[in-house]
Order: structure tokens, then C-alpha cells, then sequence
């Protein structure tokens, strides 16, 4: 076995001992367990190496998505170079989506869910500010997109990567209090694939993987995307339902449809929801998820 087969396969058992940790250890032992990882893996393998490595086991394990997440979004704040492969490997991803989901369902559904997940664990806005906005604009305006070739960019010498990203590609969005915000724009790139994924994961030949992955979706990221584009919200509603009568199959597929819808009606507001309501829908899932494992359900 060669040096980079080694380095493959420690990468590989590393990554195997953070899935089975993650969900029943506590935050310090998991974290201590990603930076172990960094520390052994960064001097053993180049960058695009890794990745590839790391890409191809969140595609094919599931348990490995939230690790990989939580790995790369540990390494970025490093090296800064990974953010920007990262995007090219999920928006690769996404154009070769109806590919992938013809290869597996369940690969389909990993790929769309790293997304989203490192989605969420990077969406940070920030209070709308002016004057950035107006150097924001004027950069646009001189056509820079991949580097800041403006005489000002002397100027944005200490600033940070993110920050002259957010010059380079400014997203202004209003929050429903008319505020408005600058989002990262790497990120924001990924709001219109994530819109793509989210209708095909209930879509007419949806699948057990991807029901339960949208159900997650809409648990995690809903709110957010509802804020981003409420009428497209609306159509992924009015689709939810139609999964719901002519394509959820068995109990579990509809109780975790269900309670989506239930999340996008009250818009998220838990208050707005009866805990009788919830404490139902934690029970049906108990009871089916049970049941469909017994039965091979998948």
C-alpha cells in the first residue's frame, strides 16, 4: 500500500470515529476529535486531495455529512483557499444532480444535504451598512469578479477574505422589518440550488431519503428561505401538498411531510403551534420509523 493509500485510509478511520462520536458525545470531545483530524490529516495530504477524499465519503455515508461539515467549516477559518473548492465541488454537484440521483437516491440526498448544512452553518447576516454598500456597488460596477482590480482595492489591504468577498459580490436582502443586510456572497450563491433541490426532493418520484431530507431542510434552513423568497415558498408549499396525497406511501413519508407543512403554515413561530401538535408528530415518528425498520422499509 502506498504513502497516499495510508494517508486515504487514516483519513477514512478518522472520519468513521467522528460519525459513530458526534451524535453521543459532548461538544468539547467533538471538538477536540475535528481538530485532532486537521492537525493529522493538513501535513499529509494536499488540499484538493482531502477534499476529494472527504467529497466522496459524504456522497456515499450518510453519517459522515454533519462530520464533513463541521470539519471543513473548522478548516476554512485556516485556510481560506478551501471555501472556494468547496463551492465549485457542490455546485458541481448540483449540475450533475439528475445524474446522481440516477445513480442512488441516497447519494442525491447526501450531496443536496451537505449543501444545505454547510448552508446553514454559514449564513451569517450582518447589519446593512452604508457606506460598504456604496464601495460594494461601486466595485460591481467595475466588472470585478474574481479579484479586486480597482485602484481602492490598496485600501482593502487588511481586510479580511469574507469581507472583500462581500465588496466583490454584494447581496442585500430585506428582512420583513424592511431592514436591510449583506449576506456572504459565496453562500448566497447556493439560495437558488438549494430552491432546485428542495423541489426535487418532493417531487413526483421522490424517494424515502430525500422526504426525510427535505423534512430536515425545512426544520433547519425553512425560516431562513422563507425570509429569502416567500412566493417561492408558497410553490414549494402547494407542492408539499401535492406530495403528500399522491406520493407519500407510507405512514412515516407522510408524517414527516406532514409535519413540514405544519412548520410552513405557522411560519416557524413555535409559539404559534399547539406542543399537543408536536408532541404527536414526535410520537408518529417514534412509532413508523420503528415499524419501517422491521419491515425493510427504506
Amino acid at each position: 500500500m502506498s504513502d497516499a493509500d495510508d494517508v486515504t485510509a487514516e483519513l477514512d478511520d478518522l472520519l468513521n470515529g467522528l460519525a459513530i462520536m458526534s451524535p453521543n458525545s459532548g461538544e468539547p470531545w467533538v471538538s477536540e476529535a475535528f481538530h485532532s483530524a486537521l492537525k493529522s490529516m493538513s501535513g499529509k495530504m494536499g488540499l484538493r486531495k482531502f477534499v476529494d477524499c472527504l467529497h466522496k465519503r459524504w456522497l456515499t455515508d450518510t453519517r459522515i455529512v454533519s462530520p464533513a461539515v463541521h470539519l471543513c467549516n473548522t478548516m476554512s477559518t485556516h485556510r481560506t483557499s478551501l471555501s472556494t473548492l468547496l463551492h465549485a465541488v457542490m455546485l458541481n454537484d448540483y449540475r450533475n444532480r439528475h445524474d446522481l440521483r440516477r445513480i442512488s437516491r441516497t447519494v442525491f440526498a447526501n450531496s443536496a444535504r451537505f449543501m444545505i448544512d454547510y448552508f446553514r452553518s454559514n449564513y451569517h447576516i450582518t447589519p446593512f451598512d452604508s457606506e460598504v454598500t456604496k464601495r460594494s456597488g461601486k466595485a460591481a460596477s467595475l466588472g470585478t469578479t474574481s479579484t479586486c482590480t480597482s485602484p481602492m482595492s490598496d485600501s482593502w489591504t487588511q481586510v479580511s477574505t469574507v469581507q472583500s468577498l462581500r465588496c466583490r459580490y454584494p447581496l442585500i436582502i430585506n428582512d420583513e422589518n424592511g431592514e436591510e443586510f449583506e449576506a456572504n456572497p459565496l453562500i448566497g450563491e447556493l439560495i437558488d440550488p438549494i430552491f432546485h433541490y428542495l423541489h426535487l426532493l418532493i417531487d413526483d418520484t421522490a424517494a424515502r431519503p430525500e422526504m426525510l431530507l427535505f423534512h430536515h431542510a425545512m426544520s433547519t434552513v425553512g425560516n431562513i428561505f422563507q425570509a429569502l423568497n416567500p412566493q417561492r415558498m408558497h410553490q414549494l408549499c402547494l407542492q408539499l401538498r401535492r406530495c403528500i396525497v399522491q406520493n407519500a406511501k407510507q405512514p412515516l413519508d407522510r408524517v414527516v411531510l406532514l409535519e413540514s407543512i405544519e412548520l410552513m403554515i405557522v411560519k416557524w413561530k413555535e409559539d404559534e403551534q399547539n406542543e399537543d401538535v408536536r408532541n404527536l408528530y414526535a410520537t408518529l415518528k417514534m412509532q413508523y420509523d420503528g415499524f419501517a425498520s422491521c419491515q425493510g422499509i427504506a
